[in-house]
């Protein structure tokens, strides 16, 4: 059979699916996430997705003692059934084309994994081997492809779109190796983020052992060029992971905090990219690279369970609400400007006898002293301040209740 090719594609005009291709925050989603977030958003209304960011993997140490990070499709699969209102059947094949245009004819549509390098919309056709998930469906004697993946590529850039295929264009761009999986709605689950935050903080501190495992792994696999690339994957999907986490939490009063760390993996992400390009080149990347990783899932472990903290003793709005006033009748600024600074020092009339001001009140409101030595970064921004006032307020309450 010929090979897939871009020929085969004519993008869709008009479509069903475009109200939820437009609301879907893609960029912080898999390419297994995509398609039931999809799904999910058209069924029970857009932001439905988020739901998915509820949770904040860590690397887990199976009782073989082999340290596993990667989701698998059916770890995706469970998730969509759990947290987004969707009944998801077992997946079916192998199938080619001609297999999956007959289960068209039953179902209408179908959330399809097949192999990227197939994929004629995709920048990877041709180039990489990846399993990619897309919608399927039969729309007027010909097949509407849905993809909403979001990602940057050295092929060019991934958006989400759509595509008609013909009957051809469809077999050519499937292969013979497809998975396929039935997705039905279902009632929409209750959500409660504090009992979230709480399963994290309780995967977080099982963590500290397959963090280290993890981290060993990679270090001796660093003079090969697959582990590098494993390694560059990982990093990538636990940005992803983590801005998911950000957007789900949204207004939350411990979003500020988990922002920082988003930054954090996304930087190290940029750096993993350029090593992978001189390990291509023979030159092995140094440890430095997994030392940065394993302290970042320390220091998300850390976070983790210190924003659950802050949720159980009811800091959380309280501590936010007092900065916040605090630096607006301080500096006699409106919450705009005070939510919308990057750093302390870049708001109008703040200095070091200002920051004394604005946590001579919070201590004063809180009831709270903050130790005599403080951090430096927790005095760089209001998300700093945040934290150390909540350790106060979280250390307050363990003491009373001891």
């Amino acid at each position: 059979m010929p090979a897939p090719s871009k020929q085969d594609l004519e993008p869709a005009a008009r479509h069903r699916w475009e109200p939820a291709l437009r609301g879907l925050r893609a960029e912080a989603l898999d390419c297994l996430q995509t398609t039931v977030g999809l799904l999910a958003d058209d069924v029970h209304g857009t932001g439905t997705h988020l739901a998915l960011g509820s949770r904040w993997p860590f690397p887990t140490l199976r009782r073989d003692g082999v340290v596993r990070l990667p989701p698998t499709l059916q770890d995706r699969l469970d998730e969509a059934a759990e947290l987004l209102g969707l009944r998801v059947a077992a997946p079916q094949g192998p199938t080619d084309g001609p297999g999956l245009r007959s289960q068209l004819r039953v179902t209408g549509s179908l959330y399809v994994v097949a192999d990227a390098y197939d994929l004629p919309w995709v920048p990877y056709a041709g180039h990489r081997h990846l399993t990619h998930s897309f919608l399927v469906e039969a729309v007027d004697g010909g097949y509407l492809v849905v993809d909403a993946y979001h990602n940057d590529t050295a092929w060019g850039p991934a958006r989400p779109g759509a595509w008609m295929l013909s009957a051809g264009g469809l077999d050519r761009s499937l292969g013979a190796a497809a998975l396929t999986v039935a997705i039905e709605p279902a009632a929409r689950p209750a959500h409660d983020p504090a009992a979230a935050l709480a399963a994290n903080a309780a995967a977080a501190r099982e963590a500290g052992p397959a963090i280290e495992r993890y981290a060993a792994e990679m270090r001796a696999g660093l003079d090969r060029v697959e582990v590098v690339e494993r390694l560059v994957l990982d990093v990538w999907l636990l940005a992803r992971e983590r801005l998911l986490h950000r957007l789900w939490l949204a207004d939350h009063p411990t979003a500020a905090e988990v922002a920082a760390q988003v930054d954090a993996w996304q930087r190290l992400a940029t750096r993993s990219y350029l090593a992978l390009r001189r390990a291509e080149r023979g030159i092995p990347p140094g440890e430095t690279l997994v030392d940065e990783l394993a302290r970042l899932l320390r220091s998300d472990a850390a976070l983790i369970a210190r924003l659950d903290a802050m949720v159980a003793t009811g800091g959380g709005d309280l501590v936010v609400g007092a900065v916040l006033d605090a630096l607006r009748a301080t500096l006699r600024l409106d919450d705009r400007a005070v939510r919308g600074a990057a750093a302390l020092r870049a708001l109008p009339g703040f200095n070091s006898f200002r920051l004394v001001d604005v946590i001579d009140r919070v201590e004063r409101r809180l009831g709270v002293e903050l130790p005599a030595e403080v951090a430096a970064d927790d005095l760089q921004d209001v998300a700093g301040l945040c934290r150390l006032f909540a350790s106060a307020v979280a250390g307050r309450s363990g003491a009373g209740a001891g």
